[in-house]
């Protein structure tokens, strides 16, 4: 079961198993604004209604390049070295609560702007930063 609870001016979803969610940030992967971006849009329309903050980031719109496979680099900063508009999305997911993504399937599997980012993440999972997300 879900509950609301009003705080501070603003909706927070409350499960059952204890979360508390009061910052979503919701990725469209699909690399067209059609069935998987009108799906996931409409699930953002409406924490936006209940007032929830949310930020709604399509992947295709940002220049995101391929992981180069620097494990040393990555490993062993915990963070990565290439600097493009990956860079802006670490400080938004390290800050949400919930990490939303949608993607159509390609070939049984995810698509490739979601497959990009996805590898990209990995200076967060080397620093745990995603651990309880």
């Amino acid at each position: 079961m879900r509950q609301s609870i009003v705080s501070q001016g603003s909706v927070r979803f409350s499960w059952h198993g204890g979360w508390t969610l009061t910052k979503i940030l919701v990725i469209v992967g699909s690399p067209t604004k059609a069935n998987t971006y009108s799906l996931v849009k409409a699930m953002y329309d409406q924490f936006i209604k209940r007032n929830v903050e949310a930020e709604l980031i399509f992947l295709k719109d940002l220049n995101i390049k391929n992981c180069d496979g620097c494990d040393e680099y990555c490993g062993t900063k915990g963070k990565c070295r290439i600097q493009d508009d990956m860079q802006l999305l670490y400080h938004k997911l390290k800050d949400a609560d919930a990490i939303i993504l949608g993607a159509p399937t390609y070939f049984w599997n995810v698509s490739g702007p979601l497959k990009t980012f996805i590898d990209r993440t990995d200076p967060l999972y080397v620093a745990r930063a995603s651990k309880g997300k």
